[in-house]
């Protein structure tokens, strides 16, 4: 579906969408100006509560983030000599995690071009990322650490381009790249405040309950990430033309 046809589905269906039973006629131009004002004001309303709920999909790109950089975080408190890395096996390590993401993300959205519950699907991947992160705090060795970030980055692969495809079901063209923009601004502040993370975590967290702080570096954010994953069930909107929750 094209994004002006996805944009004139949003407009119909977008009232029924967020439960506002108030009926709003198609403007086709003949319509009186009061009525045609009280349109837009109506539509504006909806707007600010379609674009709150999409703003949790900048929380979740956090996260994403976050996981994908913390094996070079943890690296610096032992990650690589606990598990017995040698020569270039630290980078095919981080290397595994991209390959499995380019595998994914071209068949995640032709599933999730398939589906009607958009919010259940990405949260459902987002949580399940989020428990391979922690199993990756869990690995003894090389070879689990290497599948378990395939595995990581093969859902991760489902979020960013299945959001975009979320945006864009919604909005019309004129008010897409607004929200792209505010949806990227992400990776900026997952630079800032995923490192701060990364550093309060590895500082304060050395042999506590007899786990090295890399290991808890894996658990805490691999639990924000399911924790994320879980509410985003409730809070993500739904494509304009699924059936109303």
């Amino acid at each position: 579906m094209s994004v002006s046809s996805a944009s004139s589905e949003s407009r119909s269906l977008l009232a029924i969408d967020i439960n506002d039973s108030t009926p709003v006629p198609y403007h086709d131009g003949s319509d009186d100006d009061l009525e045609f004002i009280s349109r837009r004001v109506l539509e504006r309303s909806l707007l600010r509560k379609l674009d709150f709920r999409t703003a949790y999909l900048v929380l979740i790109y956090i996260l994403n983030q976050m996981d994908r950089s913390n094996a070079a975080a943890a690296r610096l408190l032992g990650f690589e000599e606990d598990l017995g890395m040698k020569g270039g096996q630290f980078n095919t390590l981080i290397s595994s995690l991209f390959v499995g993401y380019i595998f994914m993300q071209i068949p995640s959205n032709l599933i999730l071009s398939r589906i009607s519950k958009p919010s259940i699907y990405l949260s459902s991947c987002m949580s399940l990322w989020g428990v391979l992160t922690t199993l990756t705090g869990l690995s003894t060795n090389y070879s689990q650490a290497l599948c378990s970030r395939f595995l990581v980055g093969f859902v991760e692969a489902t979020f960013y381009p299945g959001a975009l495809y979320l945006l864009s079901r919604w909005y019309k063209r004129e008010e897409l790249g607004y929200r792209t923009a505010l949806f990227t601004v992400g990776i900026g502040i997952s630079s800032v405040f995923g490192s701060l993370l990364a550093s309060g975590i590895l500082a304060t967290t050395e042999g506590f309950l007899g786990y090295a702080a890399w290991r808890w570096l894996f658990f805490i954010e691999g639990f924000l990430t399911v924790v994320v994953g879980v509410y985003g069930m409730f809070i993500l909107p739904d494509f304009p033309s699924s059936p109303t929750r």
